[in-house]
């Protein structure tokens, strides 16, 4: 179906529309729309259908239910939409299996739109003699301006202000970490803890502990800091991953638990704490494969009032990739810029597990460097902190550091680089702050 705008068919689909609208009203999810293929009202060309999806943008945004009820209750009076077509789009076949495509359409169609209302523009400037050169240049450039619609530039007075805001909390907060802590003393020293809208990534070879440092942070955000957490587990199941977090926050040696050795006063901690209230605020995935899923899962827990405080995936390079690309370079180099994408949107820090490349191996000196993370220089570039974990212990059986784990911050935007050393325990699945007596002992028996 078309208009006629000055002679020039206007793009747009009346089924497109009324298909992701009719699929919101039934399945009552907008993540597609919010996340996948973000729609604004004004992407719809139908007055009425604009009007519905600003509705249901509120509604959503009040983290309520969106079905025809709350959508005809919240709907501005004499806006010209009636039951009778709320109910169409309710009765319609739209499904959320195909609301992806048509929201598509509908993206596809506004920005059409947008591009001849440019163009007319340029035309008529450049037909009329009367119209100064440089102000037909300021129109050309008009085009560069239209598909950055939708983000936004702050003015230097807005930022001062926020940037003046910032400063006061971090005096009001009398020089406690900006971020959110680990536990582990020595490492948000040098970190300053693990901060809002960054992409941490903690890199390590096979072996190091990479998934038990992330699940420890895990632990200690819900269980210490009782905040939520969203843990997406791509490589072990969540049940696990649960088993693990068993043995570490019960104490209990993980054997005894893998092959049913428990004690009595065992069996009542593991009860003590699967009971604990504070499990409401641990959440595990596991069956996830793609950003877009990732964000799906924490646009949820948002909506149900229990936004993450932190995001954790294991690991990148299982990461699903969403879009073609050219090499796997490419693909990693998007699959990160999505995941900086979410830490800035869910206002949380996202930390991505990652694989090393072999090179540390190959060196006389085992620590990793910067260079080593595996398959691309853009998580290195998008990452906001960098930590490369090493045990020495891993490749000399003598080291005089056995139980020792050295998180090295290779990378830090906003803050400064360093080595945290760290009491490895993998027994009881913890890493822990470091007891200089046991440094002592060992420096005593040489």
């Amino acid at each position: 179906m078309s208009g006629m705008m000055n002679d020039i068919a206007v793009p747009f689909s009346a089924e497109a529309e009324s298909a992701v609208l009719g699929a919101i009203l039934n399945d009552g999810n907008m993540d597609a729309v919010r996340i996948d293929v973000p729609l604004k009202a004004n992407d719809f060309y139908i007055a009425k259908n604009q009007i519905i999806f600003d509705t249901m943008c509120k509604i959503d945004a009040d983290s309520l239910e969106i079905d025809f009820v709350t959508v005809s209750s919240r709907l501005p009076k004499g806006c010209g939409v009636d039951a009778e077509y709320l109910k169409s789009l309710v009765l319609s076949t739209a499904t959320s299996h195909a609301v992806r495509y048509h929201a598509k359409i509908v993206k596809h169609n506004a920005m059409r739109r947008r591009y001849i209302k440019i163009a007319k523009k340029i035309a008529d400037s450049a037909a009329d003699p009367q119209t100064d050169f440089e102000k037909l240049q300021r129109d050309v450039e008009s085009v560069e301006w239209s598909t950055a619609e939708g983000s936004y530039m702050y003015t230097g007075k807005e930022l001062s202000v926020q940037a003046f805001q910032k400063i006061v909390e971090a005096v009001e907060r009398g020089g406690k970490f900006p971020g959110q802590p680990t536990g582990w003393k020595d490492f948000d020293k040098i970190t300053g803890g693990l901060c809002e809208g960054e992409l941490i990534i903690i890199g390590a070879r096979p072996s190091m502990g990479k998934t038990l440092f992330s699940e420890n942070i895990a632990e200690y955000v819900a269980y210490k800091a009782q905040k939520h957490v969203a843990f997406f587990s791509l490589e072990m199941q969540a049940i696990d991953v649960m088993l693990r977090m068993f043995a570490s926050q019960a104490n209990i040696n993980y054997r005894h638990i893998r092959f049913g050795l428990l004690k009595q006063d065992e069996y009542a901690r593991l009860s003590e704490f699967m009971n604990d209230r504070k499990q409401e605020y641990m959440h595990i995935c596991d069956n996830v494969f793609g950003v877009s899923q990732i964000k799906a899962h924490c646009r949820a827990l948002k909506r149900a009032g229990q936004a993450p405080a932190i995001i954790i995936i294991d690991y990148l390079q299982i990461i699903a990739p969403e879009r073609n690309a050219a090499t796997r370079n490419d693909e990693l180099a998007k699959t990160s810029r999505d995941l900086k994408i979410l830490a800035k949107e869910m206002k949380c820090p996202v930390v991505v597990l990652s694989q090393l490349s072999r090179m540390p191996d190959k060196r006389p000196d085992k620590r990793p460097v910067l260079s080593d993370l595996r398959d691309s220089g853009a998580i290195e570039q998008d990452a906001d902190l960098v930590v490369l974990l090493h045990r020495e212990e891993y490749y000399n059986s003598d080291s005089t550091n056995k139980g020792l784990l050295e998180a090295i911050v290779a990378k830090a935007r906003n803050g400064k680089l360093g080595t945290a050393t760290l009491e490895f325990k993998p027994d009881f699945m913890r890493i822990e702050n470091i007891h200089w007596d046991i440094i002592d002992k060992k420096e005593e028996q040489e």
